[in-house]
C-alpha cells in the first residue's frame, strides 16, 4: 500500500510541477480543490476550484463545465472514469493507471497525459491525428487505436464540423482509442417506483428496483439490461444467471417502460452518505439493430437521475 501511494504522489507532483511551469493554475484560487470517490456518479455542471481529483473503483465524473485546472484520474484506486462532456473545459487531463478518461467534444487547452493502463476514448466521425514528433499528419477512421508519444487529435462530426481538437500525450503501454460518436439522451427514472419516495435500505438483502420510464419518443424496452449500470452496480441475475429486468408500465400511461433490480449489496454508495442523487447509464439499440440484437455503430448513450433517502445500518 505504502508503494503504490507513493507512486501515486510521485505522478502527481510531477504533473503539478508541469502546471506551474506552463501557468495552468490562475491567482489565489490555485489551492482550491475538489474530491470525488466512493464509487458514486456525479455531475459536474459548475466548480470554482482550479483542481478536481477523481479515485476509487466506480467513481464516474460527468463533467460538464468550463474552468481553468486540472482534472487528475487518479491511479490509486484503478476503476475511475471521466466523461469529459461537449461544454467541457480543462487546462490538462492526466489519466493514472488503471483508469479511464471518455473525451466526447470540449477543449483540453495543454494537455491530456495518459499513463500506462490508462484508456483515453475520443469521440467522433472522422480523425484527424498529427504526430508532433514524425512530422506527420494522417486521418483515421473509428475504432482506430493509437500510442503516440506526442500527438495533437482532431475529432470532427460527418460534416467536419470540430468536436474535439487537443494535444495527447502517451506513456508507453498507454493507448488512445478512436470511437465512433455516441448520442447522449437523458431519460426520466423512479427508484424504487412502488413507494411514495426513494429509499434504499443498506441493511436489506433485497433488491432495489429502478425503472427507466417511456415516452412519446423514447422506448425504455430497448435498453439492454447488459448495458445498464446504476450506482455502479449492473442489473442483478436470477438463480438461472438471467438478469432481473422486465417491461412493465410503471407510471400507468399506457406504453411499457422497463424495471430493472439491483443488489443492495452490490451498491457502491461511499461512506457518510445518507442524500444522494443517483444516476443510471445505459445504451439504447436504434430500431435497426434492435432486431438482430446488434448495436448500431455510434450507439446513444441514456442516463437518468433520482433522488434518494440512504438509510444505513445503525452502528453497534
Amino acid at each position: 500500500m505504502g508503494r503504490r501511494h507513493h507512486s501515486t504522489n510521485v505522478v502527481f507532483k510531477a504533473i503539478l510541477t508541469i502546471a506551474l511551469a506552463f501557468g495552468l493554475f490562475a491567482g489565489p484560487t490555485a489551492q482550491g480543490q475538489q474530491h470525488y470517490s466512493g464509487g458514486i456518479t456525479y455531475d459536474v455542471l459548475d466548480t470554482d476550484d482550479s483542481l478536481v481529483y477523481i479515485e476509487g473503483n466506480g467513481t464516474i465524473v460527468n463533467f460538464e463545465t468550463a474552468f481553468h485546472g486540472i482534472i487528475f484520474v487518479s491511479p490509486d484506486s484503478p476503476g475511475a472514469t471521466l466523461n469529459f462532456g461537449d461544454d467541457a473545459r480543462a487546462n490538462l487531463i492526466s489519466a493514472g493507471p488503471g483508469s479511464c478518461v471518455n473525451i466526447f467534444g470540449g477543449s483540453v487547452d495543454f494537455l491530456v497525459s495518459v499513463e500506462p493502463r490508462a484508456q483515453v476514448a475520443v469521440y467522433g466521425e472522422k480523425f484527424v491525428v498529427f504526430d508532433e514528433l514524425k512530422r506527420t499528419t494522417f486521418e483515421c477512421p473509428p475504432g482506430t487505436k493509437l500510442s503516440i508519444t506526442r500527438a495533437r487529435v482532431t475529432a470532427q462530426d460527418k460534416w467536419g464540423t470540430t468536436l474535439f481538437t487537443g494535444r495527447i500525450s502517451c506513456k508507453p503501454h498507454a493507448f488512445i482509442l478512436l470511437r465512433a460518436k455516441t448520442r447522449d439522451l437523458k431519460v426520466q427514472i423512479d427508484v424504487e417506483p412502488a413507494g411514495n419516495s426513494s429509499v434504499i435500505d443498506l441493511s436489506s438483502a433485497n433488491t432495489v428496483p429502478v425503472a427507466v420510464l417511456s415516452d412519446k419518443t423514447f422506448d425504455a424496452t430497448q435498453v439492454p439490461p447488459e448495458t445498464v449500470r446504476f450506482a455502479g452496480a449492473s442489473v442483478a441475475k436470477d438463480d438461472k444467471g438471467t438478469r432481473m429486468a422486465r417491461a412493465e408500465d410503471v407510471d400507468k400511461d399506457g406504453d411499457d417502460d422497463m424495471l430493472f433490480q439491483f443488489r443492495t449489496s452490490d451498491l457502491k454508495l461511499g461512506d457518510g452518505f445518507t442524500e444522494a442523487r443517483l444516476t443510471l447509464t445505459g445504451q439504447l439499440k436504434d430500431q435497426a439493430a434492435a432486431k438482430s440484437g446488434k448495436h448500431a455503430n455510434g450507439v446513444t448513450r441514456i442516463s437518468g437521475s433520482d433522488n434518494v433517502h440512504i438509510l444505513r445500518p445503525k452502528k453497534k
